[in-house]
C-alpha cells in the first residue's frame, strides 16, 4: 500500500519583506501577507525570519502580566546513533556537565518505569521494524548512553559535541516570544539575542517509509500493565496526511469511529458490557513522515475476553462506512464545529501560547497565513481522499495490543529490555482475518449518526452591541414558585459564542445517613453515564456538562 506521498510544501519565501529593527537597525524579514485570526483573538502578531534563517513568531498580548519564550530544534530520537540511544534527550539536558546530566536523564527514565503509557509506547517501538529509526529507545539511560559508549569504544562527550555541531543549527530552529510589550520591542529582542546562532544548514534526514512492515502486522500483543486497567488498542499504518490539514480525512473517520451515539461502535460495546469508552485518532503530528490510526478502547474485563467480538464490531462498522460512502453533511458538521471552537477559543496563558505556536510553525506543511488557524478552518469536502484513507482501516493492515495487569489465557514470558514490560505475541489466525473481512451485516444496529439537531446555524453574538455599556451585575429572576426558580444573566462583557446553564436539584435526605449518601453518589454517577450517551450530539456541537 502507498503509505507516503511527497506533498509539495508551501512557499515560506513568498510574502516576506526586508526590514530593520527600530532601535539597533538589525536586519530581518517580515511576513506581510494575511493571517487568519479567531474572531475572539485580541493579540497582535508578527512573523519574521532572521538573517540566519531562524523563524520567529512575536505575540503581543496587552492583557498578560507575564512573558514567555520557547525555542526548539527540529531534531530528536530518530537521529540518535544506534550505539547511543537517547543522545538527543541527553543533549536537551546539558552539553558539558556530562556525568551530572547522565544521572538526570537516568533519573527521568526511572521515574517513568511504572508509567503504562511510556511502557506501552516503548513496547510498540520494539515490536516495529528494527531497521527503522522509530524502533530506537526514546528516553535513554545510563546503560544506553555511558555503558553503550564504552562497549563500542566511543567517547560520549565527543559524540555529544558531534551531534550538537551537526544539528544545533538555526535553520531547523523556531522561536516564539509573547509579552505585553510592543511588537517592535519583541522583534528587537529576538533579533539582538538570536541572530548570532550559527547556521549549519538542515541536516535532518526525512523519513517517509513506515516503521510497521507486513511482518509487524496481523498480530495480537498481550501486555501486562502496572495499573489495574483493561485496554484494547487497535493500530493501523496509514498515509501521512499532514499536508491535508484543511480537509483532514482522518478527522472525518475518527469522528465517526469514535462517535458515542446510537448505532456507534461505542454504543454497541457498552450495550454488551464490554467497554466503558472508545476513542479514535491519527497521530499525524507526532512523527515526521509516517502516521498511525489508533482505536483505543477502555475495556471491561469481559471485553478483553471477547476481544475477537470487539474486532468484529469494529470492522463491521468500517464496512458500513465504506458501503455508505463519505457524507458531505457530516463533514460540514465537523467543519462548523471547528469554526465555532476557533472563533470562541479561550485566551491561553503566555506559556501555553508560545508552546502552541512553536508546534505549529515547526509544521513545514502549514502555510504562513494558516499558522493561527491551521486545522480549525476546513475547506473543500474530498470524497476521494476520505475513501482512500478509509481503505487502510482493514483487517489486513492492523495489529492489536491487549493490556491488563494479568492475562488469564497466555503467559507473558517475553520482557521488553528497557522498561521490563512483560508481553506475549500471537499471530492472528488467517481464519479470523478472513472472518473480519467477510460480510458483517449480521451485526445489527450499526449505522451512521443522525443529523445533529444541536448544531447551530446562527453565529450572531447577541450581546455584541452591549460592549462598553455599564455592566449589569445582577441576574434577572424570570420565574419563581414553591418548587422552582429561574434566573438569567445576559453576557455583556465578553461577546463570545458561549453560554452556561447551571441546574441545581436539592436532595434533602442525601446526607442523612451513610447509606443514603452512597446512594446519592451512585445516582449521580448513573445520571452522568446516561446523559453522556443521550447528549452525545450536544457534546459534539460544543456543549459540555458535568
Amino acid at each position: 500500500m502507498d503509505f507516503c506521498k511527497d506533498y509539495s510544501l508551501p512557499d515560506w519565501r513568498a510574502g516576506f519583506e526586508q526590514r530593520k529593527t527600530s532601535v539597533s537597525q538589525l536586519p530581518y524579514e517580515e511576513y506581510t501577507g494575511p493571517m487568519e485570526k479567531s474572531a475572539s483573538d485580541a493579540n497582535n502578531y508578527r512573523l519574521i525570519r532572521l538573517p540566519n534563517n531562524l523563524v520567529v513568531m512575536c505575540v503581543q498580548d496587552t492583557q498578560t502580566e507575564t512573558a514567555a519564550a520557547a525555542l526548539s530544534v527540529d531534531v530528536g530520537s530518530n537521529m540518535d546513533p544506534v550505539e547511543l540511544q537517547g543522545l538527543a534527550h541527553f543533549l536537551e539536558h546539558m552539553l558539558f556537565m556530562v556525568n551530572r546530566e547522565l544521572c538526570a536523564v537516568d533519573s527521568e527514565f526511572k521515574g517513568l518505569l511504572n508509567n503504562d503509557f511510556w511502557r506501552s509506547s516503548q513496547l510498540a517501538r520494539k515490536l516495529s521494524n528494527p531497521e527503522h529509526p522509530f524502533s530506537k529507545f526514546l528516553v535513554g539511560n545510563i546503560e544506553s548512553l555511558k555503558q553503550s559508549a564504552k562497549d563500542n569504544g566511543l567517547d560520549l562527550h565527543e559524540e555529544l559535541l558531534n551531534f550538537y555541531n551537526k544539528y544545533y543549527s538555526s535553520d531547523i530552529m523556531k522561536l516564539v516570544v509573547c509579552g505585553n510589550h510592543s511588537l517592535d520591542r519583541l522583534v528587537e529582542w529576538a533579533a539582538s539575542k538570536f541572530s548570532d546562532i550559527k547556521s549549519n544548514g538542515d541536516n535532518v534526514q526525512r523519513i517517509f517509509d513506515h516503521p510497521l512492515s507486513a511482518e509487524n502486522l496481523g498480530k495480537a500483543m498481550y501486555v501486562e500493565t502496572i495499573d489495574d486497567e483493561h485496554t484494547i488498542n487497535i493500530t493501523f499504518p496509514v498515509p501521512y496526511t499532514k499536508a491535508m490539514y484543511r480537509h483532514d480525512p482522518f478527522a472525518y473517520i475518527a469522528h465517526l469511529i469514535g462517535h458515542g451515539g446510537q448505532g456507534s461502535i461505542k454504543a454497541n460495546l457498552r450495550n454488551q458490557g464490554w467497554a466503558a469508552n472508545l476513542s479514535a485518532s491519527a497521530n499525524t503530528d507526532e512523527n515526521k513522515g509516517f502516521a498511525e490510526f489508533s482505536i483505543y478502547i477502555n475495556s471491561a474485563p469481559e471485553g478483553l475476553e471477547h476481544y475477537v467480538d470487539v474486532l468484529h464490531a469494529v470492522f463491521a462498522y468500517v464496512q458500513m462506512l465504506v458501503a455508505s460512502g463519505p457524507q458531505e453533511w457530516i463533514y460540514l458538521e465537523i467543519a462548523t464545529l471547528r469554526r465555532i471552537m476557533f472563533d470562541s477559543r479561550k485566551k491561553p496563558t503566555a506559556l501555553a501560547c508560545v508552546l502552541n505556536y512553536l508546534h505549529l510553525i515547526h509544521n513545514e506543511y502549514v502555510a504562513p497565513e494558516h499558522i493561527l488557524s491551521k486545522d480549525s478552518m476546513y475547506e473543500t469536502f474530498s470524497y476521494g481522499d476520505i475513501l482512500h484513507c478509509l481503505s487502510f482501516i482493514n483487517p489486513n493492515n492492523f495489529r492489536v495490543f491487549l493490556g491488563t495487569a494479568k492475562h488469564k489465557s497466555v503467559d507473558c514470558s517475553e520482557i521488553e529490555p528497557y522498561f521490563g514490560t512483560r508481553y506475549h505475541v500471537d499471530r492472528i489466525s488467517s481464519d479470523l482475518l478472513i472472518g473480519l473481512a467477510s460480510d458483517a451485516t449480521h451485526i445489527k444496529g450499526l449505522c451512521l449518526p443522525e443529523r445533529n439537531v444541536f448544531m447551530p446555524n446562527d453565529f450572531t453574538v447577541k450581546s455584541a452591541n452591549m460592549l462598553g455599556a455599564a455592566a449589569v451585575l445582577r441576574p434577572t429572576l424570570l420565574k419563581l414558585n414553591d418548587n422552582f426558580e429561574l434566573w438569567f444573566k445576559q453576557d455583556d462583557q465578553f461577546a463570545t459564542l458561549k453560554g452556561s446553564i447551571m441546574l441545581g436539584i436539592k436532595l434533602p435526605t442525601a446526607n442523612t445517613s451513610p447509606i443514603k449518601n452512597v446512594m446519592s453518589i451512585m445516582y449521580c454517577n448513573l445520571l452522568d453515564s446516561r446523559l453522556r450517551g443521550g447528549l452525545c450530539d450536544a457534546k459534539y456541537a460544543g456543549l459540555s456538562f458535568q
